[in-house]
């Protein structure tokens, strides 16, 4: 991957970045896993994966393309000053209407 960082624009794992007062990191493959943020995504797995640990929250959405199994997931993060709510959207490819599941953790 790192001979395609220049003529793509990929950013060197983790990539790290702030919006507002929170810390975010960024990355595909799970290998920087502390918590040295308050938000960490990551991917990887093709499984949908979340977290709230020691005050950082750990998302992985899944898999959007169903390349690896029959579902299409995305999450959507909704950030308010008391919580994190998440919304995870899946269906099988085949179906019109979305499925989705609300997990929310306190700040």
């Amino acid at each position: 991957m790192l001979k395609y960082q220049n003529e793509y624009k990929i950013n060197k794992e983790p990539y790290y970045f702030k919006i507002k007062e929170l810390k975010f990191k960024l990355m595909h493959l799970p290998y920087f896993m502390n918590n040295d943020t308050d938000i960490i995504f990551f991917g990887h797995t093709h499984h949908f994966e979340t977290k709230y640990e020691n005050g950082t929250l750990y998302l992985n959405p899944g898999e959007v393309c169903a390349r690896n199994k029959q579902l299409t997931e995305c999450v959507m993060l909704e950030i308010t000053d008391s919580a994190y709510k998440i919304t995870y959207n899946f269906r099988n490819p085949n179906d019109i209407i979305w499925n989705k599941k609300e997990i929310t953790y306190d700040r």
